[in-house]
C-alpha cells in the first residue's frame, strides 16, 4: 500500500484518510446505459462510503483477504477543522465516535473519508487552514462541482464563499451554462445550487426542463430530490398541458355544433362549417399521428421527447388552404371562389406560445427552494 502524505499543518493533531479516492465523477452514459443502471438498482443500496466517517465505532467484517489500497493522508488541525464546519465539530467531540477518540499510539485523532477526489480535497483543507498560496487561483467546472460535493457533506459551503467568487468568472468563461440537455448542464445546476447562485441556477434549470428528454439525471451527485422532482413535474405538467390543449382543439373541431369564425365574421352557412371542421379535424389528426401524439397519447415521464421538441413540432404545423366555389363560368371555364382562411396553424401556434409563458418552465427560484 502506498501513502501520500500531505501536511497542511505542521502542528496536526487530526490525520484524514482518505481512501478508495474517486477515479470517475459525475459520468454521463449513453441514455440506454443510464436506464438499464436505474432499472438494476433496489431500494436497499449500498451506504454511501462518505457516511462512514459519522458512524459510531463498528465491528470488524470478516473479510481477511482484501487488498490493501493506497491511501492519502492529510495532516490538520482539530481547531480549524471544528471552526469551520459543523460536521468536524461533531466528530471530534461526540463521545463513543471514532473520530473523537485519540490514537494511544500517537496522540492524534483518526478520521476517515472515502470516495473524495484528493485534489480537490486537497483544496478544501488548504483553504481551511488559511494557506492562500497554496489555493489555485483558477478551477475548472468539474473540479468546483467536485469542492461543492465535499463542502456539501462537510457543511462549510460558506467558509469557500469568497473563493467560489475568484474562481467564478473564470469558469464561466470557459463554460457557460449550455442551452443543450447534457452533463455541463447537470454540473452547473450542482455548482449553483451548493454555492448560492441564484441567476446560474435558474438558468440551467430552465434548459433542463425545456431540453431533458428524459426523467433528469443527477449523475450520482447530491442535488436533492426535491430539485430534480421539481424539474420533472414542471417539464411533465407543460407537455401534458400541450398534448390536452391539442386534443381538446381535435374534440372542438369533431364537435357536430363547430362553427368556425368565419361563419361567426361573414355568416357563411353551416354547410362551409362543415367543410371547415372536416378539413382541420383532419389536417389535425394527420399530424398528430405523424407525431406520434394521437394514440396512444404518450405518457410521463415522456422518454425521447423534450418539451422544446414537442413545440417545435406543433409550432411548424401548416394550415390546409381551400376555397368555396361560388361561380362558375362553364363557356370560359373559369370560377370566382371564396377563400377560406380559418387556421389550424395559428391555433396551435397560441397552445405553443401560451406554454412558453407558463411558470412552469421558466426555471426554478434558488431563494425560494433554499
Amino acid at each position: 500500500m502506498t501513502i501520500v502524505v500531505h501536511e497542511i499543518d505542521p502542528r496536526a493533531d487530526v490525520i484524514m484518510v482518505l481512501k478508495n479516492q474517486a477515479t470517475e465523477f459525475a459520468v454521463w452514459k449513453t441514455q440506454q446505459a443510464a436506464h438499464a443502471d436505474e432499472s438494476s438498482n433496489t431500494a436497499d443500496g449500498p451506504q454511501s462510503t462518505a457516511d462512514l466517517a459519522t458512524n459510531p465505532v463498528a465491528t470488524e467484517d470478516d473479510t481477511t483477504d482484501s487488498v490493501e489500497e493506497d491511501e492519502v493522508h492529510y495532516r490538520v488541525s482539530s481547531h480549524h477543522l471544528m471552526l469551520a464546519s459543523p460536521w468536524f465539530e461533531r466528530a471530534l467531540t461526540r463521545k463513543g465516535w471514532t473520530e473523537s477518540t485519540r490514537d494511544k499510539t500517537d496522540g492524534l485523532y483518526y478520521i476517515s473519508a472515502e470516495d473524495w477526489d484528493a485534489e480537490a480535497f486537497l483544496v478544501l483543507m488548504n483553504i481551511l487552514h488559511l494557506r492562500s498560496a497554496k489555493i489555485p487561483r483558477t478551477v475548472t467546472l468539474d473540479m468546483l462541482a467536485k469542492i461543492g460535493v465535499i463542502v456539501d457533506y462537510y457543511e462549510c459551503a460558506a467558509v469557500i464563499e469568497i473563493w467560489v467568487e475568484r474562481w467564478l468568472p473564470k469558469v464561466k468563461e470557459e463554460v457557460t451554462v449550455p442551452g443543450v440537455y447534457c452533463r455541463d448542464l447537470i454540473l452547473w445546476i450542482w455548482v449553483s445550487w451548493v454555492f448560492e447562485l441564484p441567476a446560474q441556477f435558474k438558468e440551467a434549470t430552465q434548459v433542463a426542463i425545456r431540453e431533458s428528454d428524459e426523467t433528469i439525471r443527477t449523475l450520482e451527485l447530491p442535488i436533492p430530490t426535491m430539485i430534480s422532482s421539481m424539474i420533472d413535474n414542471n417539464r411533465s405538467t407543460a407537455m401534458e398541458f400541450i398534448i390536452n390543449q391539442l386534443h381538446a382543439l381535435l374534440d372542438t373541431y369533431r364537435n357536430v355544433d363547430y362553427m368556425c369564425d368565419r361563419r361567426l365574421t361573414r355568416g357563411s352557412d353551416s354547410q362551409t362549417a362543415a367543410q371547415c371542421a372536416s378539413m382541420l379535424s383532419g389536417a389535425l389528426t394527420r399530424n398528430l399521428h405523424h407525431f406520434g401524439l394521437l394514440s396512444p397519447r404518450p405518457e410521463v415521464p415522456f422518454v425521447g421527447q423534450s418539451y422544446y421538441s414537442l413545440v417545435e413540432k406543433i409550432m411548424g404545423v401548416d394550415t390546409p388552404k381551400w376555397a368555396r366555389i361560388i361561380e362558375y363560368d362553364s363557356y370560359m371555364d373559369s370560377s370566382v371562389c371564396d377563400v377560406h382562411h380559418c387556421a389550424l396553424g395559428e391555433a396551435i401556434s397560441r397552445i405553443g406560445w401560451n406554454s412558453k409563458i407558463d411558470g412552469n418552465v421558466q426555471g426554478l427560484e434558488w431563494e425560494v427552494l433554499h
